[in-house]
Order: C-alpha cells, then structure tokens, then sequence
C-alpha cells in the first residue's frame, strides 16, 4: 500500500494484493496490503500490526476499508511487484 509520505506513492486507492470483493455492481473491496510507514491519510480504518510474541520487532500496518474498485489500480507497476 502506498503509505503517506512515500513520494513515489500512487493516487489511492490502490491495492497490490488484493484480499476479496464483494459482488456488488460495482466491486467493493479489501486488501492486503502492509506498510511500516502506516496507512493513507484517507483510510477510515488503519489496524496496527506487531509480529506475535516480539515486543522488539517494528509495527506494520493495513487499510481495513471496504471501498468500491478498491483492487482495480495497483500501488505498484507489476514488474516491481514480482521482484
């Protein structure tokens, strides 16, 4: 997920992995991406992350919305994505 700050970021939403979507007309969506910057200022439900049973290891975090085309526009070209 493109998190703010991140200068390269594409307009959001964006997804690169893509969690489910509703069959509505058009799609809602969920994704699931993480950032250890947190979430886009316009996600209404950004949800912390820590890996279990690691007081030490950094947070990530995911934009828990439902939004419509959520998954339509990735964050990323896909030839960077498969590196």
């Amino acid at each position: 997920m493109a998190a703010a700050g991140d200068e390269n970021a594409s307009p959001w939403p964006c997804c690169d992995q893509c969690d489910f979507c509703f069959r509505s007309n058009p799609p809602k969506c969920r994704c699931l991406d993480i950032s250890r910057q947190g979430c886009h200022p316009s996600c209404r439900n950004c949800v912390k992350y820590r890996a279990v049973g690691s007081a030490h290891e950094l947070p990530v975090y995911r934009c828990a919305d439902t939004l419509t085309n959520y998954c339509e526009r990735r964050c990323t070209p896909a030839a960077a994505a498969a590196a």
